[in-house]
């Protein structure tokens, strides 16, 4: 943000609402980096950072199933928390 946060014409105190999808704003490219990004980020909660030798070594289909797993197991997990306390 050019105004650093303090609000301008384009912003409101410094933060903006997204209306449409990012691609518009940002381009494909950069969202598909973002996506990935994040998907090691969701590895890096489980104690593994993206360093050479590590997850960054690991064959795409790998993470993508290690991070539908963790997503499906963190699901089941809010679900049975849920259920005990009754939500």
């Amino acid at each position: 943000m050019s105004c650093g946060g303090a609000g301008c014409d384009d912003c409101q105190d410094g933060r903006w609402k997204l209306t449409e999808c990012p691609v518009v704003y940002i381009g494909s490219a950069m969202v598909r980096r973002i996506a990935d990004a994040l998907k090691l980020v969701r590895f890096a909660r489980h104690g593994l950072l993206p360093v050479g030798g590590g997850v960054l070594n690991q064959t795409i289909w790998f993470r993508d199933f290690c991070d539908f797993a963790w997503r499906h197991q963190d699901a089941i997990k809010a679900e049975q928390q849920a259920a005990a306390y009754g939500y």
